[in-house]
């Protein structure tokens, strides 16, 4: 009994670094088996998400709706003096969210449909605002509304497919959502 108990005692540090690397590593390791996004445990670089083979993939776009004629065209992240990545985490991670309670994309605990409308109008009466104050050489002109279209891509990741989420009036400064309730 006693040789047991002195070769446990002798690789004691072993076993005790073995332990801390094991409990370290094994969360990792069921990360790279379970898409699982969660910093600091994920299976995925830095602000991806996992994506299998046949899930779809959408963009969100917000097209402006000028209210005296002009063609409609799509708001980007520059004419806001944004840049891409500030833009999307701000929106994807503050204002629209997830319904997945373990989104690294922002999560609102208790939403509703009527909270998501609130938000989405706050958000877009922001953006509307910032839009009128950049537009030195009078490009927007005066804005009926704004509308967000989740558009679908397709293998080569071009747009194929086109839902209206919901659509934000200028003058009444709020957002409806639309999607699903669409012909």
């Amino acid at each position: 009994m006693e040789q047991p108990l002195r070769a446990v005692r002798r690789h004691a540090g072993e076993l005790a670094a073995a332990a801390v690397i094991t409990a370290l590593l094994l969360p990792n390791l069921a990360a790279l088996v379970v898409p699982y996004e969660s910093f600091p445990y994920t299976s995925a670089p830095m602000f991806a998400h996992y994506k299998g083979p046949g899930t779809p993939l959408y963009r969100l776009r917000m097209i402006a709706e000028p209210a005296d004629g002009r063609p409609e065209r799509e708001v980007h992240a520059a004419d806001l003096g944004l840049n891409g990545v500030s833009f999307s985490r701000t929106f994807f991670g503050d204002v629209y969210g997830s319904i997945d309670p373990y989104s690294p994309f922002g999560h609102h605990p208790g939403d509703t449909p009527r909270a998501f409308e609130e938000r989405l109008g706050r958000y877009f009466g922001h953006v509307t605002a910032v839009l009128a104050r950049r537009d030195t050489a009078g490009a927007w002109g005066r804005l009926a509304g704004l509308r967000l279209e989740a558009v679908r891509l397709d293998q080569a990741k071009r747009d194929a497919e086109v839902h209206v989420v919901g659509r934000y009036d200028a003058a009444t400064r709020r957002f409806v959502h639309q999607w699903g309730r669409e012909p």
